[in-house]
């Protein structure tokens, strides 16, 4: 082969070609040929553990990964594929610990710098279930990239789930903020709501749902609650929170339940005043349906 068709460039441009087609042992070739001709090129040795990455051998590409780390000049990447191959193993406590070691590390403009952070978040969130944590890692990520809008929700379901009830409010708030000025994507706006809480009863997961859009007639609904099934993946039943007239006691919003077999409504003896309304209470009264200590106090079926 010419001298020209033998630099590091183009052995590059062809290991690049077979791992795209899959051709892995190949490109494992076209890379080794590449390392051969730069040894001093560490983005050759990055994209050869990425061969591994992507034929799933993730013991080899974090081996790889491990000697570009060893490295004075470590490539950022490195910092990054490790942890994340642990979490593709689910190794999760060697997967929070490279993400944490990662950010101290990666400057906040590089692209994994962000995707740390977020598995930071989701780690503390469902392994250690440390949401405070949790909501301290998506809030560093919201002050480093506040238009990352997928953030907020995530954040507010950490606060809540940490009982950091005012926090929450304040975050939904300046969320409720960027809907007003037309700047949220249309994942936001075409269902207008907002997922704010998310949590277990007696071994099944309940989601709450905010709306953007603040109640301010009888029969608006402020919140939506879904218990799912067993299996983690239908909606069993559907809980909301509506905006109604005063009532005897003062409460201006009340708990319902749409029928989803037949569409019809519930109305449960359980509301609150503007001010008792929280996460923390919603739970308090679905709890309450869910065991049988409260029952409808009215309800219908439409179109029958």
């Amino acid at each position: 082969m010419a001298k020209g068709l033998t630099t590091g460039p183009v052995y590059l441009k062809k290991g690049l070609a077979l791992r795209y087609a899959k051709k892995y042992s190949e490109a494992l070739k076209a890379f080794d040929s590449a390392i051969e001709a730069e040894p001093q090129q560490l983005d050759y040795q990055v994209e050869r553990a990425m061969v591994f990455y992507q034929a799933g051998q993730y013991d080899n590409a974090i081996r790889c990964f491990e000697q570009l780390k060893a490295m004075p000049n470590c490539p950022p990447e490195a910092l990054y594929m490790i942890p994340h191959l642990h979490h593709l193993q689910e190794h999760h406590e060697l997967a929070l610990s490279g993400f944490y070691e990662a950010i101290t590390v990666l400057p906040p403009n590089h692209p994994n710098y962000l995707e740390a952070l977020m598995d930071i978040g989701k780690l503390e969130y469902t392994f250690t279930h440390n949401f405070h944590k949790a909501a301290t890692a998506y809030m560093q990520a919201v002050r480093q990239f506040p238009t990352e809008f997928v953030l907020y929700s995530k954040a507010i379901k950490a606060y809540n789930g940490a009982g950091q009830y005012s926090q929450a409010d304040s975050l939904f708030s300046v969320f409720q903020s960027f809907d007003q000025q037309h700047k949220l994507p249309e994942e936001f706006t075409k269902f207008r709501r907002v997922a704010v809480d998310e949590y277990s009863w007696n071994k099944r997961q309940l989601l709450i749902y905010r709306s953007l859009d603040d109640p301010k007639s009888p029969l608006d609904i402020g919140y939506k609650i879904y218990l799912l099934a067993s299996d983690g993946e239908k909606i069993e039943r559907t809980f909301t929170v509506e905006q109604t007239l005063p009532i005897n006691d003062g409460a201006t919003y009340l708990l319902c339940e749409t029928i989803r077999a037949s569409g019809g409504h519930r109305t449960y003896p359980y509301g609150w005043k503007a001010d008792g309304l929280s996460i923390e209470t919603i739970r308090k009264g679905v709890s309450l349906v869910l065991e049988g200590k409260i029952g409808a106090s009215a309800s219908s079926t439409f179109g029958k």
